[in-house]
């Protein structure tokens, strides 16, 4: 019956800094047995959300913008295994400084809300500016990328950018990168 199947197990890892992310996200990748998916936004993703559609984020992070947040989803069809890795991961997202939150059955539709919301700021803008994806599924070896973000985020401050966002495939090392642009005026054509 389709009451005994069973579903992947959710964590969420609030982050303040991304050095501390991809420092979990190498350790949970060394996991024998690890997670299905671990997947990230980061806090301009929220905060555009949070301006933009405070709905989105009903139940999960109303008054809460942290640097970045993982997901992780860990295979369910072993209940004792399942556990075992779910309380590996706790404890790498505690040693890395991450708050940990492991949804309720009723709220893991919402957190995937928060997982997906990327989507609502590459499509919404409540102004003339628009994400561009400037860097798509850039595959980065998972211990470069905390360093490959340092580089990119330089490289959109000498151009005077400052509304950009990073989210992807962190256990994949998988990241895309947009920054919100004006096509219309020239300055932000010439960046």
């Amino acid at each position: 019956s389709l009451d005994n199947e069973s579903k992947p197990e959710k964590l969420v890892g609030l982050f303040e800094s991304k050095q501390s992310v991809w420092e979990a996200v190498a350790r949970i990748n060394k996991l024998k047995d690890g997670p299905l998916n671990v997947d990230f936004v980061d806090k301009t993703v929220i905060a555009h959300v949070q301006k933009t559609n405070q709905n989105l984020f009903k139940g999960t992070l109303e008054n809460n913008n942290p640097d970045t947040i993982l997901f992780v989803e860990v295979d369910g069809d072993n209940e004792r295994n399942s556990k075992k890795i779910v309380k590996k991961i706790s404890s790498i997202f505690e040693d890395t400084q991450a708050e940990t939150i492991v949804p309720e059955l009723e709220d893991v539709d919402r957190w995937l809300a928060v997982r997906d919301s990327s989507s609502h700021f590459l499509s919404f803008s409540d102004t003339k500016a628009r994400a561009i994806p400037l860097l798509d599924d850039c595959v980065i070896p998972v211990e470069r990328c905390s360093e490959f973000m340092t580089r990119v985020e330089a490289i959109m401050a000498s151009v005077g950018l400052e509304d950009y966002a990073f989210w992807g495939q962190a256990g994949s090392g998988i990241i895309h990168t947009a920054p919100m642009f004006d096509i219309a005026a020239v300055g932000d054509r010439q960046k």
